[in-house]
């Protein structure tokens, strides 16, 4: 086994650091060295700015045997990210902003790990199980906006077992398309998909959802995708015809696939009135399934349905009607059951016990704009994912909708995008840090069909 020398150029770090020697990591052959060096002056700059840094070079000096690597655009996109808020989320003072706290020397710290163990698989295979490296990769903020009409809302995750990656699933809004008045351009939707194969941190559009049911002009929205002995399941808010308001009907209807990219139709759901949309459907203990949905009849309550097999359902009517809300997403984590609720303020919380009697949170959740990019308004239409006993909320904005121009009808208020963060149980109740970089680490779901 040759040397290996990795060589990082840091932006915020000001460090030389050799180590030799490492025989733990190298037992069949030489030691590696590792050096770190770094600070803002050897950082590379663009072409037509005037400074230069000496890290620029530094490649020169070796053969191709020796890998540069140069984190200032990491540590950049990192601080990009952070938005205004970055020097109050990693500073050491406000009137120290050439030094770390001990939250932004964990986050470099992370960046430089992640490095690393990309460049030398052997220094990868070292890390603690139970370590920071455990936490995950600092996922993109956005996290993700649709490449062809740039109004990705509504998300939801399922696992795909034949190709080992995360597909997201979103109403693709029509934010960018001319001559659509009114609210025609949330109609004629198809269903976008975007997959990720990092655990989640990184998404990249993968196209739309074969579904082919409806006649004529017609949209699709609020997709609810899960997976059970082998088959998915979607369902599906269906909305025949094209409206400049909010009129006409909507069903939820039932669609099954085995590969997430070809649907089948199986039928339309009987519920409440012709007026439904937005389904959560989860298992109950005693295997059956229950459905949570809004009935925009009764002032947008929600109301629920079960099924003993995900094809046949009973309505069972409200389960709750505090207040309107809509896009209901229930799951269980910390001993408790969560419903997280649009009620266009922020998220709506409640807890239960049984699922049936739920008790709401005094606060909203992403009701206070955040500070990051496409992050400086309210949060709407959730998804949460369950994974290695953490929970992820994601959830869709509209970036352009802030003051002085928020009531405006233009591409920019129509445009939306995707975000994530990570969700806290604090007091037995749940918070999250929308300004703090989210450390995602989203597992392989169980293949229920073994």
């Amino acid at each position: 086994m040759k040397n290996t020398k990795i060589i990082l150029v840091i932006r915020f770090t000001l460090l030389v650091l050799l180590l030799g020697c490492v025989t733990t990591l190298c037992a069949a052959g030489a030691p590696l060295r590792l050096a770190i060096i770094g600070d803002s002056t050897v950082c590379e700059y663009p072409p037509d700015h005037a400074c230069r840094g000496w890290g620029h070079y530094i490649q020169d000096y070796f053969k191709d045997t020796v890998r540069v690597i140069n984190l200032n655009a990491s540590s950049g996109r990192l601080y990009e990210q952070l938005g205004s808020a970055a020097n109050d989320v990693v500073a050491s003072t406000p009137e120290d902003r050439a030094h770390f706290n001990e939250n932004g020397a964990r986050m470099m710290a992370h960046l430089v790990m992640q490095e690393l163990a990309q460049v030398e698989p052997r220094l990868a295979k070292e890390l603690s199980p139970g370590g920071p490296a455990a936490l995950g990769e600092i996922a993109d903020k956005p996290l993700f906006r649709d490449p062809v009409y740039d109004g990705a809302a509504d998300p939801v995750l399922c696992w795909n077992h034949a190709e080992k990656k995360w597909f997201m699933f979103y109403t693709n809004r029509r934010a960018n398309a001319p001559d659509t008045p009114g609210v025609s351009w949330v109609h004629g939707t198809k269903i976008g998909i975007a997959e990720s194969s990092d655990g989640g941190a990184t998404w990249k559009y993968r196209g739309t959802a074969n579904i082919n049911y409806g006649r004529g002009e017609y949209s699709y929205w609020a997709p609810e995708v899960i997976e059970h002995g082998g088959t998915y399941h979607m369902y599906l808010t269906f909305v025949p015809g094209m409206h400049t308001d909010w009129s006409g009907t909507r069903d939820i209807i039932h669609l099954t696939s085995k590969d997430l990219l070809n649907w089948k139709y199986e039928s339309m759901l009987k519920l409440s009135s012709n007026r439904v949309i937005d389904a959560c459907v989860m298992r109950l203990p005693d295997g059956s399934w229950r459905m949570w949905y809004n009935n925009e009849v009764d002032r947008k309550s929600i109301y629920y349905a079960d099924s003993p097999d995900l094809y046949e359902w009973d309505d069972k009517g409200k389960a709750m009607g505090d207040r309107p809300g809509e896009g209901p997403k229930v799951f269980y984590w910390k001993g408790s059951y969560w419903m997280v609720v649009d009620v266009w303020k922020g998220l709506g919380i409640y807890k239960s016990q049984d699922c049936l009697k739920w008790t709401r949170q005094a606060n909203n959740l992403l009701e206070e704009p955040g500070q990051g990019p496409d992050d400086k308004v309210k949060g709407g239409h959730p998804d949460v994912v369950v994974s290695g006993g953490r929970a992820y909320l994601f959830y869709f904005t509209h970036p352009g909708r802030q003051n002085p121009n928020e009531k405006e009808d233009a591409y920019e208020q129509r445009r939306s995008s995707i975000q994530v963060v990570e969700l806290e149980s604090k007091d037995a109740w749940l918070s999250c840090r929308r300004d703090e970089p989210t450390y995602i680490n989203l597992q392989p779901a169980t293949d229920t069909s073994k």
